[in-house]
């Protein structure tokens, strides 16, 4: 007998040839040792059991069928002045940027900085927000925010460190105690660990790349000066 054994469908088979060798109803219970019937039935049980057990081990260790390593994409959150609990106000657009996030992230290995940055680009003009949309008509450089919708603006970072005070700039310009132009903004950046990972399980070149965890660790030395409400997104593994 010939046994598909990719992890969805090797159960099939092995429970239609349990159901073919098992008695018909009102046939006697007791079966001899030597029949053919009973010892496929316990061998198909037994390799059953066993890439059953294989399967949820792979699982426990984020494995996919192939046995290749399939690491868990997640988002670290960081409120600053309050904007997750604005944000929550407006759920589906929080949804929505979330879910491009993750959309974006579905093959680790071609992710570089360029690539990223594509992909998002890609998805976020997918779900109709505004690209590069420029913060004053009287700046030139570094003016633009990458998307913008419903007056929330989103600035994806995956260069270097040295960005974090112009991007932090352009939120305050365009908030209500300025331009007007946006209520809150959205901050998206990798943590320390996507970035590790990508780089030594993918060489990719993320060296001096801005994280999540420097702009957790400097954005509340900006407070007097920024009085916008910024979600920063770190995506992480």
């Amino acid at each position: 007998m010939v046994f598909n054994l990719t992890c969805k469908h090797y159960y099939v088979y092995a429970d239609v040839a349990e159901l073919a060798d098992a008695p018909d109803l009102g046939s006697g219970t007791v079966r001899r040792g030597g029949s053919s019937p009973f010892i496929r039935t316990t061998t198909l049980h037994k390799m059953k059991s066993y890439f059953v057990f294989r399967y949820k081990i792979a699982l426990m260790n984020n494995l996919d069928c192939e046995g290749i390593k399939r690491m868990s994409v997640r988002l670290e959150k960081y409120s600053f002045r309050f904007s997750e609990e604005i944000f929550n106000s407006r759920l589906t657009l929080k949804n929505e940027i979330e879910s491009i996030i993750y959309e974006a992230c579905k093959d680790l290995s071609i992710l570089n900085r360029k690539v990223f940055n594509e992909k998002l680009c890609q998805l976020f003009t997918k779900h109709d927000w505004d690209s590069q949309i420029r913060v004053s008509p009287n700046m030139n450089a570094y003016s633009k925010f990458d998307f913008a919708k419903d007056r929330v603006a989103v600035e994806v970072q995956f260069g270097h460190a040295s960005f974090i005070g112009i991007d932090l700039l352009k939120f305050q310009m365009a908030s209500y105690s300025n331009l007007d132009l946006i209520d809150y903004g959205v901050y998206i950046t990798t943590t320390k660990k996507m970035q590790k990972h990508l780089t030594s399980s993918y060489k990719h070149n993320w060296e001096g790349s801005l994280n999540f965890e420097k702009v957790v660790k400097y954005l509340p030395h900006f407070k007097s000066a920024i009085q916008v409400p910024i979600y920063v997104i770190g995506i992480d593994i």
